[in-house]
C-alpha cells in the first residue's frame, strides 16, 4: 500500500470548509476516560493484535458508506455519525446498519452552515437527544422522523425528539493520549478526532515500518483506496495523530439499541 493522502493538509484542499474548532471542555462527568474502562496496550501488544487478526482492511470492512458534507462546515456531525454507523456495524452487522443524518446532529451544535462545531458538543448532543435516521426510502417507511445529510436551512421535523431518543444510547470514552488512541483502534472502536480545522473518524490502525491510522473522510469521492472502497480514506502518521489524540472520543458500544428492534 502506497497511499497518497498521508498526513494530508486539509486546508489546502478545495473541499475544505472550517469545521472543527475550540478546545474541548472537561467531560468526565458524562463519560469515562478510556484507561478507566479499557486496557491500554503496549506497542508490542498492539502489533501482535494486528498480526493475529490478519484482517483484510481491518475495521474499515465495517464502513457501509462514505459521507459527503459538500460545502457545509458540518464535519463534526459527519465524523460523529460515521463513528455511530461503524459502532452499529460492529455490534449488529453491516446488513442491520441504519444510516443516520449528520445534519440532524450538526444543526444543533453549529451556528450556521459554515460555522463549524466542537467535537465535545457532538458527543453531548448525541448522548442527550440522539440523531435522526437519514431520509432514505427505507428509513421513511420504518421511522416516524428522518432528515437529509446536508442542508443546514432544512428544519428538523416537528416532534423529532421521539425518534431521536431511539438513537441516543451510546457508550463512549474520552481519549487523552496516544496509547489510549492506538489501543481503542486495535479493539475496533471508532474514534472521532479534530485536527487542522477538520473532524474525521479514525477507523483502524496499521503498522508498516511505521504507525498508520486510516480514517474515513466526509468529502465524497476523495482520497485513497482502502479495504473494499475505491476512495474516501486518508492516513495519519504519528506526525499528526499525536496532536489529534489530545482530545477525542471513542464509541465503545450502543447501549440502547431500540431502533434495532423497530424492524
Amino acid at each position: 500500500m502506497n497511499p497518497k493522502f498521508i498526513d494530508y493538509d486539509f486546508p489546502s484542499d478545495s473541499n475544505y470548509v472550517q469545521g472543527y474548532f475550540g478546545k474541548q471542555p472537561e467531560l468526565e462527568t458524562l463519560c469515562a476516560n478510556y484507561e478507566d474502562v479499557a486496557p491500554v496496550y503496549t506497542d508490542e501488544q498492539i502489533k501482535e493484535k494486528i498480526a493475529n487478526k490478519s484482517r483484510q482492511g481491518g475495521a474499515a470492512r465495517l464502513v457501509t458508506r462514505i459521507f459527503n458534507q459538500k460545502q457545509e462546515g458540518s464535519c463534526v456531525g459527519n465524523g460523529s455519525c460515521q463513528a455511530f454507523e461503524l459502532a452499529q456495524a460492529r455490534q449488529f452487522g453491516k446488513d442491520r446498519v441504519v444510516p443516520i443524518s449528520p445534519m440532524s446532529l450538526y444543526k444543533r451544535i453549529g451556528q450556521s452552515a459554515q460555522s463549524g462545531a466542537v467535537v465535545s458538543d457532538a458527543w453531548k448532543e448525541m448522548s442527550a437527544h440522539g440523531v435522526l435516521p437519514l431520509d432514505t426510502p427505507e428509513n421513511k417507511k420504518r421511522f416516524k422522523h428522518t432528515h437529509p445529510a446536508t442542508g443546514f436551512s432544512v428544519p428538523l421535523p416537528a416532534g423529532w425528539q421521539e425518534t431521536g431518543a431511539m438513537f441516543k444510547g451510546l457508550e463512549a470514552t474520552i481519549i487523552r493520549g496516544v496509547q489510549p488512541l492506538k489501543s481503542a483502534l486495535s479493539d475496533e472502536w471508532p474514534v472521532v478526532v479534530g485536527r487542522a480545522g477538520h473532524c474525521i473518524c479514525y477507523v483502524d490502525i496499521l503498522f508498516q515500518s511505521r504507525w498508520l491510522i486510516p480514517y474515513v473522510n466526509s468529502w465524497g469521492e476523495w482520497g485513497d483506496k482502502y479495504a473494499h472502497w475505491d476512495y474516501g480514506f486518508g492516513f495519519d502518521t504519528d506526525k499528526l495523530f499525536v496532536s489529534a489524540s489530545d482530545w477525542a472520543f471513542a464509541i465503545r458500544s450502543i447501549t440502547v439499541p431500540s431502533f434495532q428492534l423497530a424492524v
